[in-house]
């Protein structure tokens, strides 16, 4: 990747976490999956997991963009 491509995609991607809707749509998710957990009986252990699986996806997306933007802040240093 160049580096003008790697500073395009931390600026899209620091708009992206950024963005009111992204936002609320993550605390929603969040919300809903440790609320899953939360409610949870002992017995349902397939259920836990599913919600720990969709809690783990999220925060992946979530460090994936963050990695983008600190690549792009690297990037940025390096060529001022």
């Amino acid at each position: 990747m160049t580096e003008e491509e790697t500073l395009i995609l931390a600026r899209e991607s620091d708009g992206i976490l950024q963005n009111p809707a992204i936002k609320k749509a993550f605390e929603g998710i969040e919300a809903h999956y440790f609320q899953v957990w939360a409610d949870s009986k002992p017995t349902q252990y397939e259920l836990r997991e599913e919600a720990h699986g969709q809690l783990f996806a999220l925060s992946q997306f979530r460090r994936q963009l963050q990695s983008f933007i600190e690549n792009g802040k690297i990037i940025s240093a390096v060529v001022e």
